[in-house]
C-alpha cells in the first residue's frame, strides 16, 4: 500500500513554529515580559510534553496581547469564584455605554 501522505516530523514542526502568531510579528522571547512567558510556559504545559512547543504558544498570544497570563488568571479566579455572570454584566453594560 502506498501512503496518501509522507511527511516527516520534523517538517510538522518547522511549519508550526513558523506559522505562528509571534513568527509573523517577529514576536521573541526577548520581547514579551519574562513573567508572562514563564507563566504561559506553564499554563501551556498543560496542554503538551513539549517544552519548545509550549514557549511558541505563549510567544503567540503574548504577541497579541502582553498580559495574556494575567488576564487568564484573574478570569479563571472569577469563575472559581462563581462570579462570571456578574462580572460579565458590569462588562456589557459599560461596553454599551461606551457605543
Amino acid at each position: 500500500m502506498i501512503p496518501l501522505i509522507d511527511i516527516h516530523p520534523n517538517y510538522l514542526y518547522k511549519v508550526f513554529v513558523y506559522a505562528g502568531r509571534a513568527y509573523e510579528t517577529g514576536t521573541t522571547k526577548c520581547d514579551v515580559d519574562r513573567k508572562q512567558l514563564a507563566r504561559g510556559i506553564e499554563i501551556e504545559m498543560e496542554h503538551t510534553s513539549d517544552r519548545e512547543v509550549a514557549e511558541r504558544i505563549a510567544l503567540d498570544h503574548l504577541s497579541e496581547f502582553p498580559s495574556y497570563y494575567t488576564a487568564l488568571d484573574f478570569i479563571e479566579a472569577v469563575m472559581e469564584a462563581g462570579m462570571l455572570e456578574e462580572v460579565m454584566a458590569v462588562v456589557a453594560e459599560r461596553t454599551e455605554a461606551i457605543s
